[in-house]
């Protein structure tokens, strides 16, 4: 349960950083200072590796509390930390990226209602 808690607030966090209004301002002068965070802050996927980062850094990892019957991991544990943060970015970016498909999917599926006639 731990899992999906996390992958919603990864899409969750990620979603305000990349669509939000609160982050309008904040995301213009970014974007002004470095075309490469200007790309960052405007792909899903790529902001969501590192809101995976940050995540398994400060939060929880799913990559450390999976159930890895690897002898090499556990005996490497302080070794593996490093390597998990990278996983979690990864896990979390894959993750994010469907749940924003389908999102998108559903919005294009769906008819848009036209309030300009209401009926």
């Amino acid at each position: 349960m731990s899992t999906f808690y996390y992958l919603f607030l990864a899409y969750g966090l990620s979603n305000v950083v990349v669509f939000g209004k609160i982050f309008d301002k904040p995301r213009s002068w970014i974007s002004k200072q470095s075309s490469f965070l200007k790309k960052l802050l405007e792909c899903m996927m790529c902001i969501s590796v590192w809101v995976g980062f940050l995540l398994s850094f400060f939060i929880w990892s799913p990559a450390l509390h999976a159930n890895l019957d690897n002898p090499i991991v556990d005996w490497h544990y302080g070794m593996f930390y490093p390597v998990a943060l990278f996983l979690d970015g990864l896990f979390t970016s894959g993750c994010v990226w469907v749940i924003h498909t389908v999102q998108e999917m559903c919005e294009r599926i769906s008819p848009k209602k036209d309030t300009t006639h209401p009926q």
